[in-house]
């Protein structure tokens, strides 16, 4: 069985944020604490709080263990120089975090069985997170989730890592994952056809052995919960310092975002200057729904470059057009693809394949 683990802030985590409205100052944040608990070791956990920065006066919220590190200012970066020579918009609504959908019950419901369909026998699940946390290694230290979701990648990691946090612009999925780290289960409302809905159970549990998750028959996931931590944050502007992390996810995210290139640049800027890891992997479904053509990193027309060329020539190249340097560059070091599935229905699922790239420095 798990441990009673409290889905709310660690200290740990905490001491680490800065205030992502200053970027690309860094300014630590404050931190008020107007109510605590006790977490699974023992140790105090905040519950109720302010984080607030000198600076720029901003105060971001702690509500119900939560951090909520997105600015109020939903402006993104200003990146001036895409894969394609053209202009980064510098302003204008960040798209992923207007979309409303990403808090429908439906959608956190699908995204549950996504990420631990296999745990739980599903026969239809995809692979992709075995795939991918073999990919991931064992990593040690602290290692950052961006576009996390609910959770998975976060608790598997936790088997090896000092810390993991997990951060996404969804407060409806983030408290799907909060609720699992609470509570080691979660009841998610599948739908069957139409308003028909049937309920599934996914568990965690503290049994498995290496990597070999999802394979396992009776939904083992070798996980340490008092380990990992969530955060509301944007993946534009992390809330952390740069370096500050041994390893990186950023899975099926960099087509989500008005701004690839910016969420590239904050990966890389939240690593470690030497021995860090990034797992990238995407399906490059680009749409200029999300970002302009001329912003994407491959695709943006008949002959352009595909866009895993686009995501190597910034994080392999010493330095990017017009001086924006990604440095210490990194090295490409695996490849491989993993079957993602979304479920619809129960007659209705969606394939994608999404390819991983590590990256070492």
């Amino acid at each position: 069985m798990l441990p009673l683990c409290w889905g709310i802030l660690k200290y740990q985590t905490a001491d680490l944020l800065i205030c992502p409205h200053c970027l690309p100052e860094e300014t630590p944040l404050a931190l008020s604490v107007s109510a605590e608990e006790v977490g699974p070791d023992g140790s105090s956990e905040i519950a109720e709080g302010t984080l607030a920065c000198s600076r720029c006066g901003a105060v971001y919220p702690v509500t119900g263990g939560l951090g909520r590190l997105v600015p109020a200012d939903p402006a993104v970066p200003a990146d001036p120089v895409d894969s394609a020579g053209g202009m980064e918009p510098s302003g204008g609504a960040n798209q992923r975090s207007a979309r409303t959908d990403y808090e429908d019950p439906d959608l956190i419901a699908s995204y549950l069985w996504s990420h631990y369909g296999d745990l739980a026998g599903d026969e239809e699940a995809g692979d992709a997170y075995p795939c991918w946390c073999e990919a991931m290694g064992n990593p040690a230290g602290q290692i950052i989730d961006i576009g996390a979701a609910v959770g998975r990648l976060n608790f598997e990691m936790s088997r090896t890592a000092e810390l993991s946090v997990g951060v996404d612009l969804s407060a409806g999925l983030v408290e799907a994952a909060r609720t699992l780290r609470r509570r080691g289960v979660i009841d998610a409302e599948l739908v069957v056809e139409g308003h028909i809905r049937r309920t599934r159970r996914f568990l965690l549990r503290t049994e498995g052995k290496g990597n070999e998750i999802g394979k396992h028959k009776e939904n083992a996931a070798p996980i340490r919960v008092e380990r990992t931590d969530f955060l509301l944050a944007d993946a534009l502007r992390l809330p952390f310092p740069s370096s500050v992390f041994s390893a990186a996810a950023s899975l099926n995210i960099v087509d989500k975002v008005p701004s690839p290139r910016s969420h590239l640049m904050e990966a890389g800027r939240v690593l470690a200057k030497e021995g860090a890891r990034l797992l990238f992997s995407d399906p490059y479904s680009w749409s200029a729904a999300v970002a302009p053509a001329d912003c994407w990193l491959g695709g943006s027309h008949a002959d352009a470059r595909r866009g895993s060329e686009g995501v190597c020539s910034i994080l392999c190249s010493e330095a990017s057009e017009e001086g924006r340097t990604f440095f210490p560059p990194m090295k490409l070091t695996a490849e491989g693809s993993a079957i993602w599935k979304i479920r619809h229905h129960e007659n209705r699922y969606e394939l994608i394949y999404s390819k991983y790239m590590v990256f070492d420095r």
